[in-house]
């Protein structure tokens, strides 16, 4: 049986838009019948793909450092931090809200989202909020133990909003996200990798999420 899969939405027509390119993910699946059951991810990266392996660059953020420092106008770094709850693949695709950033809770999905830039003005971050504040999406298009894929909007709603003391932004941000393990090697790709970890904590395991399905990279 094949992996059920959930079309996004295309960015607003006034986004900013942009794809993840070098990034880092930790998925975690839990299963605890004294805390409950969910699926967490973290997922940081680059608007741009790095030269060197993702590995080389993830200590002490060095892969942040470029953007920060103004040398990569035009270019975005990001968090997202996801969760949802049950373990049921159907439940965690389609769109989400930010659930009000509340993230230790395994009742309803929550996210945190930051994006960062420099395009030689200076340092900028912004950061969903809750309250109202700004509006946030998460969109889940698929999941798999080595693979997920998602959209991120963020949007100021009416602003501009100042989510932190030097930066207000006045349109959508919007990026999409494609976590694949073991990718192939491309002219983009050479070392043909993404910096990924899946971790099952508890009771969880894959037979218990993903029976009955074929999963990536299986053979027929």
């Amino acid at each position: 049986m094949e992996l059920p899969s959930y079309e996004c939405p295309p960015p607003p027509k006034d986004a900013v838009v942009f794809h993840a390119g070098t990034t880092y993910s930790d998925q975690v699946y839990v299963f605890d019948p004294h805390i409950g059951e969910d699926w967490q991810i973290l997922v940081t990266g680059l608007s741009y793909r790095l030269s060197e392996p993702c590995a080389d660059s993830v200590a002490y953020n060095a892969h942040e450092w470029d953007i920060k420092a103004g040398n990569k106008p035009g270019e975005f770094l990001f968090e997202v931090a996801y969760s949802a709850p049950g373990l049921v693949i159907d439940d965690w695709l389609g769109e989400h809200d930010s659930g009000n950033g509340h993230m230790y809770n395994f009742r309803f999905p929550a996210h945190k989202i930051k994006i960062g830039w420099n395009n030689g003005d200076g340092y900028h971050v912004v950061y969903s909020l809750p309250h109202g504040w700004t509006e946030s999406t998460v969109c889940i298009a698929s999941v798999s133990p080595t693979d997920f894929s998602m959209t991120v909007l963020l949007d100021p709603v009416d602003g501009p909003y100042r989510t932190n003391e030097f930066t207000s932004f006045d349109k959508p941000i919007w990026f999409a996200v494609h976590v694949q393990a073991h990718p192939p090697k491309t002219e983009d790709n050479p070392t043909g990798e993404v910096c990924a970890l899946t971790a099952w904590v508890g009771d969880a395991t894959q037979d218990r999420v993903y029976a009955g399905y074929d999963l990536p990279g299986e053979a027929e």
